[in-house]
């Protein structure tokens, strides 16, 4: 193995560089989020986040299929997330009326709850690591740029 050059990195490339920033800065906060939801909610992120997403969907309810693909997880994750969420009684699974092999999950008036308090404290926590940080005028550059990213039309 080659060792490194005394002269700094071997692979100076603004390509590389900036997503890679992206991917920490999305990481760290991520981590920071996460761990004031923990502490000031008794509650991970990716808890939030199928709460948030079953509030966000059709009857407050989603297939443990697309909680999958929303949530960028194993399909046995889910599986673990949903039987731990429910023991809490947060969600609830039903099976389906017209399909035997399948279920769906929905929010609890409990998980309801849950979720309204926690998004509070998730607010004020992203507007104080996130976006007060950038100020309104970067944050509308980000958000433009992360749009052209995702394939959506830019904000005006």
């Amino acid at each position: 193995m080659t060792p490194p050059s005394p002269k700094g990195p071997l692979v100076r490339d603004d390509r590389v560089a900036s997503i890679g920033l992206l991917f920490s800065t999305s990481a760290r906060l991520e981590r920071a989020l996460g761990k004031s939801l923990e502490t000031e909610c008794g509650m991970s992120h990716v808890w939030f986040e199928v709460l948030l997403r079953l509030d966000q969907a059709p009857l407050s309810t989603m297939t443990p299929t697309h909680l999958t693909e929303a949530l960028v997880l194993t399909s046995g994750g889910v599986t673990r997330l949903i039987d731990r969420m429910s023991e809490e009684g947060l969600v609830d699974r039903q099976a389906s009326t017209t399909d035997r092999r399948s279920t769906s999950v929905s929010l609890t008036a409990l998980g309801r709850r849950r979720l309204v308090a926690a998004a509070k404290v998730h607010a004020r926590n992203v507007q104080t690591m996130f976006t007060d940080p950038l100020g309104p005028r970067h944050l509308a550059e980000l958000l433009n740029a992360l749009a052209t990213l995702d394939g959506k039309p830019s904000a005006p």
